[in-house]
């Protein structure tokens, strides 16, 4: 697991114009990085005109399967041509988690946060969130687990011949239609319903929560 670190300096005045750029882009693009974001922000401090990103990547390789060949989709020309006359410097850097699973909740002592999977704090009314003042318990009502989209990569997909030779699939498109394509998602999507997988998510959610409502907590003197 690798973390990306991405800094953006804009021109003088033009971070309103990078966030526009953004929504008039749409997202479902740039699915593939995404689906590992942790978040942008705006510098308060230091460097003025300055936009941070962060993203949670499997491996060096994930982070270069996500992003290799967005420039080769045309629907994403304009936003880049547009942004790159907006920002003035770029600064990517990588990091992996200190060993110390309490200074890590999201993503250590068996916890993995990421978009598609991680718990919708923001879904949690007030009325699924209780304080027992009687036993010092918080009770909260975790929202249902949501099956998300399977990724697929189709041109990075991997066959074996009959002797055990692995091969690449060069030209997928012509091996692979689009009704065939949407099978193998459909399936995907099925599998992910398995009642263990399931049950993995929603422990790992519970995991999430737990972690999210406990720091606040144990800060203000209450032990949780």
């Amino acid at each position: 697991m690798i973390f990306e670190r991405r800094a953006y300096t804009m021109e003088p005045g033009h971070v309103p114009a990078f966030d526009k750029a953004q929504t008039d882009r749409g997202f479902d693009l740039v699915k593939s990085y995404m689906d590992r974001l942790v978040g942008y922000f705006s510098t308060r401090t230091g460097t003025t005109d300055q936009v941070v990103h962060f993203y949670r990547y499997d491996s060096f390789d994930d982070w270069n399967t996500r992003l290799r060949g967005l420039y080769a989709v045309p629907e994403l020309t304009p936003y880049f041509v547009n942004t790159r006359k907006i920002v003035r410097r770029q600064v990517n850097g990588f990091c992996e988690l200190l060993p110390v699973d309490a200074l890590n909740p999201m993503w250590a002592g068996g916890n993995d946060w990421l978009p598609e999977t991680g718990a919708k704090l923001g879904k949690l009314d007030a009325d699924k969130v209780r304080w027992d003042a009687r036993d010092d318990t918080l009770y909260v009502e975790i929202p249902a687990i949501e099956i998300a989209r399977p990724e697929v990569y189709i041109d990075q997909i991997q066959t074996y011949d009959d002797g055990g030779i692995l091969m690449a699939l060069t030209d997928a498109e012509n091996v692979l239609d689009q009704a065939n394509r949407k099978k193998g998602v459909e399936e995907l999507a099925r599998q992910a319903q398995n009642p263990v997988q399931v049950r993995l998510a929603r422990e790992a959610a519970r995991r999430a929560v737990r972690h999210n409502f406990a720091v606040p907590l144990q800060a203000a003197g209450v032990e949780a």
